[in-house]
């Protein structure tokens, strides 16, 4: 399916901070996010670290995930330390630079470059202190409001007692300037995607499963507008960044869990060049980012071109989609 070709949006170094010009406009669901992660592969261990702000309600929820494997429930995690309705405070004049009350921080330690993200919890045994390079330039979407950033991570993890070296990467996301309304949705899911293979050659993909591969909820929605499928993309070859012309996901879902297992993808880019990416879930766990919302995330195992990566799988899923699958 067609994916949203239009020139890539700009990115401007102050798009690191916050965003107050929208405050007026956009009402109480007006959100800031900032997300970065790491993964240890070869331990099917993957973390989350994410906050979302509301600024016109003064309120900063989120926080840090760790886990070990495929969870059945967030609070499962190695580490989780997700916290909702924190005060802003700590970031209003700082940000990027903040310090959540679970200790979780963040650093800018060069603008739009390099990142240092830290957690400590002594009665657990768990404590991570990472730092996140830039491999590839801030990639704006249409409309300059949210961008990715493939980083190298490295750095030492603590997991209940047990050390691990981080050395790989990650896709940081930021945006801003939108609402998130928390109403009921009807609708299947869609799935935030990202993969890093090396310095060279990465991709992210956000889109609902295609409609023609019959996917698990088809019958559910069979008026599903497939060319809505598709809500932005890019790829990383060769060290460069290349629109999506077109692409096809189909996932394959633990059918008790409803988690992600397996997620196929075909592109064709904007050079007509075809891409196949396979990915298999390793570690992962359900997260409600709010109640009427359940977000599988986890890290994948992508094939591609002769090639294997590591990164992201959000899977949003509403709570009537659910409701009919049972």
């Amino acid at each position: 399916m067609k994916a949203n070709v239009g020139d890539f949006g700009t990115y401007r170094p102050e798009d690191e901070r916050l965003h107050p010009q929208f405050r007026s406009s956009v009402g109480t669901a007006l959100t800031e996010t900032h997300l970065f992660g790491f993964s240890v592969p070869e331990a099917a261990i993957h973390a989350m670290c994410y906050i979302w702000q509301h600024p016109n309600l003064g309120v900063v929820s989120g926080g840090v995930l760790v886990f070990q494997g495929i969870k059945g429930h967030a609070p499962a995690a190695e580490i989780s330390d997700f916290r909702h309705f924190m005060s802003d405070a700590c970031m209003r004049e700082t940000f990027p630079n903040y310090r959540l009350d679970s200790g979780y921080e963040v650093a800018m330690l060069e603008p739009g470059k390099k990142f240092r993200t830290t957690y400590a919890d002594t009665a657990r045994r768990s404590s991570f202190d990472i730092t996140h390079t830039a491999v590839s330039e801030p990639i704006m979407w249409p409309g300059d409001k949210h961008f990715e950033q493939v980083m190298k991570t490295r750095g030492e993890l603590e997991l209940r007692g047990k050390r691990y070296a981080v050395d790989g990467y990650h896709v940081r996301d930021r945006s801003w300037g939108q609402p998130r309304p928390e109403d009921p949705v009807d609708a299947p899911p869609h799935t935030w995607i990202t993969g890093v293979f090396d310095d060279e050659h990465a991709f992210h993909l956000t889109a609902t499963d295609d409609p023609l591969r019959n996917p698990a909820w088809r019958e559910h929605y069979p008026n599903f507008d497939r060319s809505q499928s598709v809500k932005f993309g890019w790829l990383l070859v060769g060290g460069r960044k290349t629109r999506i012309k077109t692409a096809s996901k189909l996932t394959t879902y633990d059918r008790v869990t409803c988690m992600p297992m397996q997620i196929d993808i075909q592109i064709v880019d904007e050079h007509d060049r075809e891409h196949r990416l396979k990915g298999t879930l390793v570690a992962g766990t359900p997260i409600h980012l709010w109640q009427n919302v359940r977000v599988p995330v986890g890290v994948a195992r992508w094939e591609y071109e002769g090639r294997i990566g590591w990164g992201d799988v959000q899977d949003v899923q509403y709570s009537d989609y659910l409701l009919k699958n049972g």
